[in-house]
């Protein structure tokens, strides 16, 4: 392999503005690496400066001009090499943010728990002071070695963290666990990752819901609210990037779940309801972001209705979930803190206000109806500190603030 040359800049000494977030994404030898390229590309579309590291395996896998293509920077896979200025593996980890495997292989994490460094990709990993990620890929057999089972949990132990690897299909098309983690999975984990570094939210659990509930008219037709429940997943993401065991509650959505978090699926808000009941004892934190239906069908038809000319709907209301909860909270003597959201379409902060007294929040996001099923929302985030109006930004953008003002609100 030919040696690439390695520069870099000091950029706080060149400019005082706010730089791009900065990840190393090492490759290891493995049939899965050619999802590198694709991880790579989406990242660097994303904003974030990528910079990729190979070890001499991953080369006979995917080459460094694929990776060199899709992040426009060079590619280094040379520890010894005459044509660097300084030691690249230490230049390397001070110009990082964050490190990520993808995909690691048995014998790199072997190496790392054994604390070997005898590779750039090692030697950077070493150096690295901050958050370091591995997305192990491999055969099922070898994921489940005695030796393999002691190196990650000592790597755990070490404070490095895990993403993977998935039960499913293989290189050589059986079944099992050691599937690389899938590309759109590792890219939101980076991307939250890299926007909150910091784990304020580990040793808690966070409860969310997302997306609507749809209350049956017949077999066919259901009431709902719009949603697209982005909002709740990307809360979700957020949370379990920031060190929070998450449960996520959802209505029906077309989301992939997050990586990391546990997923309870339901249809109707009296499932959401049974389910938050299951849950809600257990959790540090709650945030109501599903558009739960106001009203279902009195009386569901068994059969689907005929088309006619009208068809006269009568309409009950369904239970309110927070208010369940307190009834809860009374008989256990303790609470969580609670976030909730508003949509109005007038007086959004009064209203916004309003519904915190009477449903007993600790923070309420208020928005309007422009924000739903979009890419970008706009809101004000409503807490005893005052009102702070935000966007209009990603979900994700939006899901960290969120989480900065619920963290800075725990004892």
């Amino acid at each position: 392999m030919s040696a690439q040359h390695f520069s870099i800049e000091e950029p706080e000494a060149l400019t005082t503005t706010p730089r791009v977030a900065r990840l190393v994404l090492g490759v290891c030898g493995s049939t899965a690496a050619f999802k590198a390229a694709a991880l790579a590309s989406k990242l660097t579309a994303a904003g974030v400066e990528v910079r990729c590291v190979l070890t001499e395996a991953a080369a006979q896998f995917i080459t460094p001009l694929s990776l060199a293509a899709v992040t426009g920077r060079p590619v280094e896979n040379v520890f010894w090499s005459q044509q660097a200025t300084g030691e690249i593996h230490v230049q390397l980890a001070r110009w990082a943010d964050q490190m990520l495997v993808y995909p690691a292989s048995q014998h790199t994490l072997a190496k790392l728990a054994g604390g070997l460094c005898d590779n750039l990709l090692t030697g950077c990993l070493s150096v690295f002071d901050g958050p370091r990620w591995l997305a192990p890929a491999m055969h099922e057999t070898m994921w489940s070695q005695p030796s393999t089972t002691r190196n990650v949990a000592r790597l755990v132990r070490d404070g490095w963290r895990l993403l993977g690897p998935d039960h499913g299909r293989l290189a050589d098309a059986s079944e099992g666990r050691g599937r690389l983690v899938e590309v759109h999975q590792a890219t939101e984990l980076v991307l939250h990752a890299l926007r909150s570094p910091q784990r304020d939210l580990a040793g808690k659990h966070v409860l969310v819901t997302a997306g609507p509930t749809v209350e049956p008219i017949d077999p066919v037709r259901v009431l709902a609210n719009r949603s697209s429940g982005r909002t709740g997943y990307a809360l979700a993401a957020a949370a379990w990037a920031r060190g929070a065991r998450v449960t996520l509650i959802t209505g029906p959505t077309c989301l992939d779940a997050p990586f990391g978090v546990e997923v309870q699926r339901v249809d109707s808000a009296r499932a959401m309801q049974g389910a938050l009941e299951g849950v809600y004892p257990t959790c540090d934190i709650l945030i109501m972001a599903a558009a739960v239906a106001d009203f279902r069908a009195k009386h569901d038809a068994s059969k689907k209705l005929k088309r006619n000319a009208s068809i006269t709907l009568e309409l009950i209301s369904n239970p309110d979930l927070l208010a369940g909860l307190n009834a809860d909270t009374a008989s256990v003597g303790s609470k969580p803190l609670r976030v909730g959201f508003a949509l109005e379409d007038s007086d959004l902060i009064a209203r916004a206000k309003t519904k915190m007294e009477r449903k007993g929040l600790d923070i309420i996001v208020a928005n309007a109806p422009e924000s739903l099923e979009g890419e970008l929302t706009r809101t004000h985030i409503l807490s005893a500190d005052g009102v702070s109006e935000r966007g209009p930004e990603s979900k994700v953008a939006f899901a960290h603030a969120l989480l900065d003002v619920v963290s800075s609100r725990l004892p």
